[in-house]
């Protein structure tokens, strides 16, 4: 397969190049989730008071929402946020925009009224206690890196495709049984570069309008450190358009994972033709063995040299084997 070097100034670009790249519009996403039972919280209204937004932001079914600024919001400036819904206490704050993302907002409900002693209905006895559930504890590390990639003899390895068609590929019909994941996997007698030749085809550095292709390709990890063997897990992932004005959240699943137990996978973008961004969020779904109910849960993100909610990604300089090109539908 080609084979080439990347200079360390090409890296360093690609990072200060999307600092000084920044459309002049910003946008900031983030979820809302409710302050008692951690759930996200589905059609609350976000807005920022005076001309600062181009338009209020509305969560979806997830809890996610993204605000688009008008031009004069830039990094540091400090805006108003508010977030209403009905029968919960108006979240109302000042903030400073910055490159952190998301906006993770919590709200309260309201306190319902109870009648004075001795009148109204009397009092209903308390029901007896019923126990706390299993915590979930579920936390995900992401580190960015170059390929190719060397992957050991005897070895198996986990690649997720940023592609639309992979994404939502389990929830429509004609693609069941076509998953997120795929899995590569080596001889016991020799180490494999991935990618191969018959994965695609290498394209210039450089598109014909000037932009970097960078092969970027972040490691991570997903751990669970409870008590309990955790299933039907779903991390709503949101990919979102260069400039993080568009985007959409996209369920993915993961395996059971016993108490201790570890799910590695490489994230890769699969479109050469659009530079995305990758944001995990706050929260998960999954259902500890035992229980009846799928529940909630934070999702804990482990931070060491790379922000872990964020991969930023260039298109990708490999025009893969048997995909069709990207349609976000942004």
């Amino acid at each position: 397969m080609n084979s080439f070097v990347l200079p360390c100034v090409a890296v360093l670009s690609l990072f200060c190049g999307m600092a000084g790249a920044q459309a002049p519009q910003r946008a900031m996403s983030g979820t809302v989730t409710d302050s008692e039972s951690g759930h996200t919280v589905a059609g609350v209204k976000v807005s920022v008071s005076g001309d600062r937004a181009r338009a209020d932001a509305m969560t979806d079914d997830t809890g996610v929402f993204v605000l688009t600024f008008a031009s004069s919001v830039q990094e540091g400036t400090d805006i108003r946020v508010r977030a209403e819904k009905q029968g919960y206490v108006v979240y109302d704050q000042w903030i400073t925009v910055s490159s952190k993302l998301p906006l993770n907002i919590a709200l309260k409900r309201l306190a319902a009224r109870m009648p004075k002693p001795g009148k109204g209905k009397p009092q209903t006895p308390r029901p007896p206690s019923v126990p706390a559930p299993e915590p979930i504890a579920i936390y995900l590390e992401c580190e960015p890196g170059m390929y190719p990639i060397t992957i050991p003899r005897s070895s198996t390895v986990h690649f997720m495709r940023l592609h639309p068609d992979f994404l939502r590929a389990p929830y429509i019909a004609n693609f069941r049984g076509v998953g997120v994941f795929f899995d590569v996997s080596t001889p016991p007698d020799k180490d494999l570069e991935w990618p191969t030749k018959s994965d695609g085809e290498w394209l210039p550095l450089k598109s014909e309008s000037g932009e970097l292709r960078v092969p970027m390709i972040f490691k991570c990890d997903v751990g669970s450190y409870g008590r309990s063997t955790v299933e039907d897990i779903s991390i709503p992932m949101v990919v979102q358009n260069q400039s993080q004005t568009k985007g959409r959240a996209y369920p993915i699943q993961f395996d059971p994972l016993t108490p201790n137990a570890h799910f590695p996978f490489y994230v890769v973008n699969w479109c050469s033709t659009a530079a995305v961004v990758v944001i995990w969020p706050a929260q998960l779904t999954g259902r500890v063995v035992g229980e009846p109910e799928i529940r909630q849960a934070p999702l804990g993100i482990i931070k060491r040299s790379w922000p872990g909610e964020l991969m930023v990604f260039e298109s990708s300089p490999v025009k893969w084997s048997g995909v069709q090109k990207c349609d976000w539908g942004w």
